[in-house]
């Protein structure tokens, strides 16, 4: 489910036809993925990944194109999938739109983030609201399953962007951290700003390289 308030703005992505196929609700796992609802990759490459359809070809890395936490309908890994082997490919994300806040008024930020699941440690996430939050998250190991994690901000007057962006290690391959279900609420009156957990997202018939 993605979902913006209404005065925010609204959904966006709708479902749409056209003669190369048909892109609906329910996306599938897709490598390099770039035509995001809600969010712009604005560094690197994201995946995405999680159960049904795997939308990998087939002569690029497999180690990515699996469920990697089952149980889970789709999520993203915040490094992409390499195209030729010197290629890095660590990932950033931000929200199309910059959300106002008011100053003094505290905002819940959640968020979901897991350890790579493929091998190794020290992979770690910088997590931002604009210029009012930043935290670095280090995986506890490379097994971590997702974790609830959860900041109260103080609002500024100003206007805001979420943004994840995969750190550490430079040399991962295509191996990083897994994010999901993401959301920002304002804590005074209970209203929800954003929501998206990433479920909604399209693939059509016919994309190679996203």
């Amino acid at each position: 489910m993605a979902n913006f308030n209404a005065s925010m703005g609204s959904k966006l992505g709708a479902g749409i036809s056209s003669s190369l196929g048909v892109r609906g609700p329910g996306g599938k796992a897709h490598y390099n993925f770039t035509r995001f609802n809600n969010w712009d990759v604005v560094m690197g490459r994201v995946d995405i990944v999680g159960e049904g359809e795997q939308r990998f070809h087939p002569s690029f890395f497999a180690e990515n194109a699996t469920n990697l936490l089952p149980g889970r309908r789709l999520y993203i890994d915040l490094t992409g999938t390499k195209t030729f082997p010197t290629e890095v490919v660590l990932g950033k994300i931000e929200t199309k739109l910059a959300f106002p806040t008011e100053s003094g008024v505290i905002y819940r930020f959640r968020y979901q983030l897991a350890g790579n699941q493929r091998g190794g440690s020290g992979f770690s996430v910088r997590v931002t609201f604009g210029t009012l939050f930043t935290v670095d998250w280090l995986e506890p190991s490379g097994s971590t399953p997702f974790v609830q994690l959860q900041d109260d901000i103080v609002g500024d007057g100003d206007s805001h962007k979420i943004g994840f962006e995969q750190m550490v290690p430079l040399l991962s391959g295509n191996i990083g951290n897994l994010l999901n279900d993401v959301s920002l609420k304002r804590l005074d009156t209970g209203e929800v700003l954003f929501h998206d957990d990433f479920d909604d997202e399209y693939t059509d018939e016919f994309t190679i390289l996203g």
